[in-house]
């Protein structure tokens, strides 16, 4: 490994411990910004639905102390226009348990950037690099586009959220 790798994972781990260290990201294709540890990784994958298939915009970033995420998906209006908001978020929030292999703490109404989300806590089982952790779902969604920000790390984290969760801005608010 290159002193540049070591270098730069080691800021990385360091970071998100040290809120002086956390930066702004703005992505303007994706109409948010969001205050972060480091820097995101941006894929593209597409889920096939019973609409179709819907492709996503994944921003992730895994840290030592925990692991971070926005995702971004512009909907069908057939899929805004025949369910509710709310079954939209119930919807998403099975799909991340199901996929995190997790379980449901707690699934409530949140504020974001002046409409209504939803914020889900759960638990998830660890990797062999990592132990079981506990994390925040938020969901939101805004004409046709949804959002799930999206952290997780151990329980003594939780700070840690809290500040990436609240950081989250849409750039055009209402």
């Amino acid at each position: 490994m290159s002193i540049a790798a070591i270098v730069f994972l080691f800021g990385s781990f360091v970071a998100a411990g040290n809120p002086a260290a956390w930066r702004t990201f703005t992505s303007e294709e994706g109409g948010f910004s969001i205050l972060l540890p480091g820097s995101f990784t941006l894929t593209h994958p597409a889920e096939a639905t019973p609409i179709g298939r819907i492709g996503e915009n994944l921003y992730t970033l895994d840290t030592k102390e925990a692991d971070f995420s926005v995702e971004y998906s512009d909907l069908p209006s057939i899929a805004v226009d025949f369910e509710s908001r709310e079954g939209l978020y119930f919807k998403a929030k099975e799909r991340m348990i199901q996929v995190l292999g997790g379980h449901e703490i707690s699934f409530q109404p949140v504020e974001i950037s002046g409409y209504p989300g939803k914020e889900l806590s759960y638990e998830a089982p660890g990797s062999e690099k990592k132990k079981p952790v506990e994390g925040r779902a938020r969901f939101l969604l805004v004409d046709k586009r949804i959002y799930v920000i999206s952290v997780s790390g151990p329980a003594d984290k939780s700070a840690l959220i809290i500040r990436y969760l609240c950081s989250f801005r849409l750039l055009n608010k209402k």
